[in-house]
């Protein structure tokens, strides 16, 4: 009998330890649903447009991707993939935007690096555009709502941002006087904030802005910006759909004199894709 009672007794402590425990658990905070996963995938189409101007070797004359119809909108993969843990995050990203052998005939003459262009002749254009990040976050403290309240329905969040960014631009143009080429690669540290309000869990507002520069004192350089703003819909827990706009935009440079590259310019435009939960 007294062995029953002391079983009895035990398993009222440890009901009522776990009831006290749940009190605690991460899902009662005022905690964004995009924090409650380990991972997090999202696949989209970037409908984009690069644009700027770009140096080549053999001048100091550059050549305007608009007069080339290079700042056409395509079709771009670009995806994120981020592993949570609390109140820290690490983030993988990457676009790609490229057209190849655009053909157009000039009006008026140019130079491109050290290939002469006269009006009327036929260039032959191909651009290649890659970036990718790799990024740690923080969030800074518990979410609020816009009240600085604890409102699950508007839970305002705000992360910071540090990492790396690479760019890898091709450049290629032919002419009846020749063709000229440009492979360049370029890394930079950068840091950011990124703030989420979460409307009804169903429903993510993002914006993020982020920015890093490597200047090395000699005649290399690279500097890069990135704004981004998103909404997620979550029709169910763990899949939603996301539409966006993005504007990355970077200033590289490498050498010196009439053998520099050079090329500053943005790629932007709206995304759409998948956010995937697990």
């Amino acid at each position: 009998m007294k062995t029953a009672k002391f079983v009895i007794g035990a398993a009222s402590m440890i009901l009522s330890a776990g009831a006290a425990a749940q009190d605690l658990q991460p899902d009662q905070l005022l905690t964004p649903p995009a924090d409650r996963w380990t991972i997090r995938f999202e696949p989209s189409v970037w409908y984009a447009a690069p644009g700027g101007e770009a140096r080549l070797p053999g001048s100091t004359a550059k050549v305007q991707f608009i007069d080339l119809n290079l700042d056409q909108p395509r079709l771009a993969p670009y995806g994120e993939l981020h592993f949570r843990n609390d109140d820290f995050r690490v983030s993988l990203s990457a676009f790609s935007v490229s057209l190849d052998d655009v053909g157009t005939v000039v009006s008026a003459p140019m130079q491109i690096g050290s290939v002469a262009v006269n009006a009327g002749d036929l260039v032959t254009s191909s651009v290649s555009i890659t970036s990718g990040e790799l990024v740690g976050a923080m969030q800074l403290g518990s979410p609020n709502g816009l009240d600085g309240k604890a409102n699950r329905d508007f839970a305002l969040s705000f992360e910071l941002l540090g990492g790396v960014r690479m760019y890898h631009v091709d450049l290629s143009f032919a002419a009846p006087a020749g063709r000229i080429e440009a492979n360049e690669f370029f890394l930079t540290p950068v840091v950011g904030i990124k703030s989420t309000i979460n409307v009804k869990e169903r429903f993510d507002i993002d914006l993020q802005v982020m920015g890093g520069a490597m200047p090395t004192g000699g005649s290399r350089s690279a500097f890069c910006m990135e704004i981004l703003n998103g909404y997620v819909y979550r029709p169910v827990p763990n899949v939603g759909v996301q539409i966006g706009y993005r504007l990355a935009y970077c200033s590289l440079e490498d050498g010196d004199g009439a053998s520099a590259f050079e090329y500053s310019g943005a790629v932007a435009g709206v995304f759409a894709g998948l956010v995937v939960r697990f």
